[in-house]
């Protein structure tokens, strides 16, 4: 049994590098293209697209429901704010890569609406990788993660970390410094190939249509984002 155990560790972790290699060797998507491109927002966050938030505290919980849940779904969620590993003041950042690697790992055998992606370097492509939305949710975004001076710091670093780790789909709320932003789109746009989901929350309160217009410009990022989410409640008129 110890046997099979660690030839399957070594089978994930074969397919793991092979799935970061060939994600580091796509092209950088490009914010609004319609042009066909298998690193594009149209295949992860398009029309009739849907990703499943997880919200437990430890990655291995959701392995009874993972056949069900990938089964109508093209992304999986991955709330880093909620798992016990990454809880301040003592973030496990080697815990925080092993839960995402261990979601990849277990989601292969049910994936079913999931892009290929090709193996650059061999001409073959993987079937069964099921895209990640990667978040760190604050506490004022409906989420858990501290957003003081220090919380916000840490959560941009935890971003590099997604990004790191080759998630394909960053989450990137809208509502921090303009400046801090900027500088981590430069860095993603230099160094990396993720898609940035700008997101904003406003909960529980109601907005006008004009603040609601608003809010999804600024999730935008001054057009550097490719895809919005966007949760709030429009006033009555």
């Amino acid at each position: 049994e110890e046997e099979c155990t660690n030839t399957q560790s070594w089978s994930d972790a074969e397919w793991e590098l092979t799935r970061l290699v060939s994600r580091a060797t796509l092209p950088p998507p490009v914010p609004g293209s319609t042009e066909p491109n298998i690193n594009t927002a149209h295949l992860t966050m398009g029309p009739h697209t849907f990703f499943l938030s997880l919200s437990f505290p430890k990655i291995e919980q959701v392995k009874p429901y993972l056949p069900a849940m990938c089964e109508d779904v093209d992304a999986m969620e991955f709330r880093t704010d909620l798992l016990d590993c990454a809880k301040q003041p003592t973030t496990d950042r080697f815990e925080i890569l092993y839960s995402h690697q261990w979601l990849r790992a277990n989601c292969r055998s049910h994936a079913k609406r999931v892009p290929v992606l090709p193996m650059m370097l061999s001409g073959h492509v993987l079937e069964d990788v099921m895209p990640v939305v990667y978040t760190v949710r604050t506490l004022h975004q409906a989420g858990t993660w501290p957003d003081d001076e220090q919380g916000i710091q840490e959560m941009f670093d935890l971003l590099h970390l997604g990004l790191r780790s080759g998630v394909e789909v960053l989450d990137v709320e809208s509502a921090w410094d303009e400046q801090r932003t900027v500088e981590f789109m430069d860095t993603v746009e230099d160094r990396y190939n993720s898609q940035i989901l700008g997101s904003h929350h406003v909960v529980p309160h109601e907005v006008s249509m004009e603040e609601a217009v608003g809010i999804f410009t600024q999730c935008q990022l001054k057009s550097r984002s490719h895809g919005a989410k966007v949760v709030l409640s429009i006033e009555d008129s």
